[in-house]
């Protein structure tokens, strides 16, 4: 996932520009337990990468980095709606205090088999990250629509 904020204000002679860039990346694999036919459980590490801007006119400028990766833990619902239609539920936890306190994932949607090995996903999702380390606070919220291509082999 990437992201990118940016916002601006304007208080009385001091105009603040912040910028927010950044990416999440996961691996992760699943397992799914003989008695569970459509559900799995999921473990892995979220990779988070931010970069926060902010200047003041006039006045500083100034830019912070941090990266950091977090455990996680979740569970995965995946049921067919017919041939080439699944509906896909998700939620995990992640964090635990070894760099986040702590992370939410939750996910939405339906998938569309394109091929034997492609897909089409559409969903929703929603992400709440929240780590302090060293001055640098990200106490963050990100939902939106998700529109992916998954290709298997």
């Amino acid at each position: 996932m990437f992201l990118k904020f940016a916002d601006e204000g304007i208080f009385d002679l001091v105009t603040a520009n912040i910028d927010l860039s950044g990416n999440v990346l996961e691996f992760s694999g699943a397992y799914r337990p003989g008695s569970f036919e459509y559900t799995e459980l999921i473990f892995g590490v979220r990779q988070v990468s931010l970069e926060i801007d902010v200047g003041l006119t006039p006045g500083p400028q100034g830019m912070q980095k941090e990266n950091w990766r977090d455990p996680l833990i979740g569970i995965r619902h995946i049921r067919p709606l017919g041939e080439r239609w699944r509906a896909i539920f998700r939620a995990d936890l992640g964090g635990f205090g070894v760099s986040s306190d702590l992370t939410f994932n939750g996910l939405v949607g339906a998938d569309f088999n394109m091929t034997e090995h492609s897909s089409l996903f559409m969903g929703y999702r929603y992400l709440t990250l929240d780590f302090e380390e060293g001055g640098f606070l990200a106490d963050l919220t990100a939902e939106g629509f998700v529109l992916g291509v998954e290709f298997g082999f």
